[in-house]
C-alpha cells in the first residue's frame, strides 16, 4: 500500500510538472489483437454477468462492442473478457470507451484481480520513471526487498520464474492447435497449457 502510494503521488508531480507519460505506454494493449464478436443487432449472445442477452446496439469505442438491449450496458464475452483479465484497466477503458469504475466493476464480476499483466506491466514503467536515475540509499533498497518479502509471505504476490511467464505470442497459440502439439512446441507441461487455456476461456481445439 505504501508503494503505491509513493507511485500515485509521484505520478501527479510529473504529471503537474508536464512530463507525464506517453499515452501509448498507458494505453497500448499487450495481448491483441482483439475483435468484436460477430454477431447483428437483435441476435444472442451469453453475457459472463448476466447469461444470455439479446443485442440491442453497438458502442462507439475505438473497438466496438454489441450492447445488450434490455440495459443498454456492455455483454461481457469473447476478446472483451480476455482482455479484462490481461490488460491494465487504463487500456481498456481506452479501447472500449468507458470509464475505470466500470472496468472495476467488470473485474469483480469475473473474479481478476488488481495485479493482472497490464497493471503490472504499468506500474513498473512508472516506477522505472520516477526512480531512474536516482541514487538508492541503503535505506530504500532494505525497505524495497522488506517490502517485498512481506508480500509474498502474505501471499499477495508469489514468485514466478520469467521464463515461465506467458508471452503474448504464445497465447495467441492456444486453441489453434491440439494442447499436447503446443505443449511439446513451448516446451511446457500439458497441465499448464490446459490450465492457461482454461484461464482464458479459449476452446479446445476440435479434431
Amino acid at each position: 500500500m505504501l508503494i503505491r502510494f509513493i507511485i500515485n503521488r509521484s505520478m501527479a508531480r510529473l504529471i503537474l510538472a508536464g512530463q507525464d507519460m506517453k499515452k501509448n505506454d498507458t494505453t497500448r494493449l499487450l495481448y491483441g489483437p482483439y475483435k468484436k464478436p460477430t454477431v447483428e443487432c437483435g441476435g444472442f449472445l451469453v453475457c459472463r454477468a448476466r447469461g444470455k442477452v439479446r443485442v440491442g446496439a453497438w458502442s462507439h469505442g475505438r473497438i466496438p462492442w454489441p450492447l445488450e438491449k434490455k440495459y443498454g450496458s456492455y455483454i461481457l464475452c469473447g476478446d472483451l473478457v480476455r482482455a479484462i483479465k490481461h490488460e491494465a484497466a487504463v487500456a481498456v477503458s481506452h479501447h472500449w470507451g468507458v470509464c475505470d469504475m466500470t472496468v472495476t466493476k467488470w473485474r469483480k464480476q469475473l473474479g481478476v484481480g488488481r495485479d493482472n499483466p497490464g497493471t503490472f506491466r504499468l506500474r513498473s514503467i512508472i516506477a522505472h520513471r520516477i526512480f531512474a536515475g536516482r541514487p538508492k540509499t541503503e535505506g530504500f533498497k532494505k525497505f524495497m526487498r522488506r517490502h517485498l518479502i512481506n508480500r509474498i509471505r502474505n501471499s499477495e504476490i508469489a514468485y514466478i520464474n520469467p521464463a515461465q511467464l506467458w508471452k503474448p505470442r504464445e497465447l495467441r497459440l492456444l486453441g489453434t492447435v491440439s494442447d499436447r502439439e503446443l505443449a511439446r512446441r513451448l516446451g511446457r507441461s500439458l497441465d499448464s497449457v490446459q490450465l492457461k487455456r482454461s484461464r482464458l476461456g479459449i476452446a479446445p481445439l476440435k479434431t
